[in-house]
């Protein structure tokens, strides 16, 4: 039998460059083995399109027989196919090339807005620490200012008569003497 007649009657429907690259990667051997480990035999005979079709007939293929017939038959017309997978095998590696040049690009793009976050948060962080030094700075300012026992505007003092009531005064007192003379001339007992 012709290695066409094989070919016609195990894979007619499929293209020989098709052939050899969905199973082989151009690898004509390694696409013959491949195809013949997926297609199912019985004692030996290789299946055609469909059982009662592989019986039907009275001359029966071996798996030896199907192989050798489809590797000569890719080997007759290998000048015409060979260009067709070089030109797939250059289409897969451009599309592979710029898979991964995407990826690299997504991958260096996270890296950056990662990089600029942290900066981000590092300056936020500067910033606050800054401004409560600035605000801790301005406190101790203002504190120094102040003679020593004065309040800032609107504190006011509580004095703690002997009684339990607090009295508040807006003005602080500036000698403890004047407390103990206002305390005997409301009639309180002195403070020590």
């Amino acid at each position: 039998m012709e290695p066409a007649e094989i070919w016609n009657i195990y894979v007619k429907e499929c293209d020989p460059a098709d052939f050899v690259w969905r199973y082989g990667r151009g690898n004509l051997q390694a696409a013959v083995e491949e195809y013949m480990r997926q297609r199912p035999a019985f004692f030996g005979i290789v299946r055609r399109n469909t059982w009662r079709e592989t019986f039907r007939v009275r001359e029966q293929f071996s798996r030896q027989t199907v192989f050798l017939g489809l590797m000569a038959y890719l080997e007759d017309t290998e000048a015409a196919w060979r260009p067709l997978v070089e030109d797939a095998r250059k289409t897969e590696a451009k599309a592979r090339a710029e898979a991964k040049a995407r990826a690299e690009a997504e991958a260096l793009a996270l890296a950056v807005a990662r990089v600029e976050a942290e900066a981000r948060a590092r300056a936020e962080a500067e910033r606050l620490k800054a401004l409560s030094e600035a605000q801790q700075e301005s406190a101790a300012a203002e504190n120094v200012s102040l003679p020593p026992g004065a309040t800032t505007e609107g504190e006011t003092m509580a004095a703690q008569p002997s009684s339990g009531e607090a009295v508040s005064c807006k003005q602080p007192c500036a000698d403890p003497s004047e407390t103990r003379a206002e305390d005997s001339a409301s009639g309180a007992p002195p403070t020590p």
